[in-house]
């Protein structure tokens, strides 16, 4: 009798055992799909590396693990300057032409093109309609990346760094979370087929906040504002032409004191950033 019984509460702590394993399995993987959500890309992406930032790997490393990137059948693909360069001495950007059309790209982000890039993103634009243009850290002039994408975006350098010629350095983690949020903004500027309800620039706050609570908010120490650019001689504000302000000095509040009107029509979190819950849409 005593072995009989012996037996049954071996038994009863044998289920209960495997029961709570079970159970902290499930809730490991409920926590990880909160902190660390995943989208799901839809569109056939080309990202163009100019000659400052192909050879800075670490800024795919995101796509690579979540996308697949490296993979032929990858919705993401790369046009490193390294390829525009290797038949001749000066970048051939008809490459950018040649890849969208290779790839049936429906979403373009340059990331620091080459000088002339804006006039082959013009014409990558009147030849596809439906082609979603993002332009990151421009070293064309602006006029004509403003006029091919829907949002060009760059950071400000501070007024005391260019006073005291001083490096302004763009770490790799917030250029992989710049392609991430042109990545969100172009898929969802895709959703509405072009025709969004909101702003660029409240568009692209919307995928700047998303990207950076899905690569996780402690990678980035610095303070972000997004603004638009404004014309020094006009004061007039530009509709595409985004600039991200990192810590925000005395000096950079007064230049971009007179945007706070437009700004204060959006709804922001403490961090300057769009909360996408709060906008129409959503990242």
């Amino acid at each position: 009798m005593k072995k009989r019984l012996l037996i049954f509460l071996i038994f009863i702590c044998v289920l209960s055992a495997a029961f709570i394993s079970c159970n902290n399995n499930n809730e490991d993987e409920v926590v990880y799909e909160k902190i660390k959500p995943k989208r799901i890309i839809k569109n056939n992406i080309l990202i163009v590396l100019g000659k400052d930032y192909y050879e800075r790997k670490d800024i795919l490393k995101y796509l690579e693990s979540e996308y697949d990137l490296g993979n032929p059948d990858s919705h993401v693909q790369v046009l490193p300057y390294s390829d525009m360069v290797k038949r001749s001495r000066l970048p051939r950007l008809r490459m950018i032409n040649e890849k969208i059309e290779e790839q049936k790209t429906t979403i373009l982000i340059s990331m620091g093109i080459p000088e002339g890039g804006g006039r082959y993103l013009i014409q990558a634009a009147e030849n596809n309609p439906n082609l979603a243009i993002i332009s990151l850290l421009p070293m064309d002039e602006i006029l004509p990346l403003e006029a091919a994408s829907d949002i060009v975006v760059d950071f400000q350098i501070p007024k005391q760094l260019l006073s005291e010629e001083k490096d302004f350095i763009i770490s790799d983690d917030e250029l992989m979370l710049l392609l991430i949020a042109a990545i969100f903004a172009g898929e969802d500027i895709n959703a509405h087929n072009k025709d969004i309800k909101i702003f660029p620039i409240e568009e692209f706050r919307q995928a700047f906040f998303t990207a950076q609570t899905i690569l996780g908010k402690e990678l980035f120490t610095d303070h972000y504002t997004i603004k638009p650019y404004t014309d020094s001689d006009t004061g007039l504000q530009s509709h595409r032409y985004l600039l991200i302000y990192k810590d925000l000095d005395e000096s950079q509040e007064t230049d971009i004191s007179d945007d706070e009107a437009n700004s204060d029509e959006s709804e922001t979190d403490s961090d300057g950033i769009i909360n996408p819950d709060k906008l129409e849409g959503g990242a």
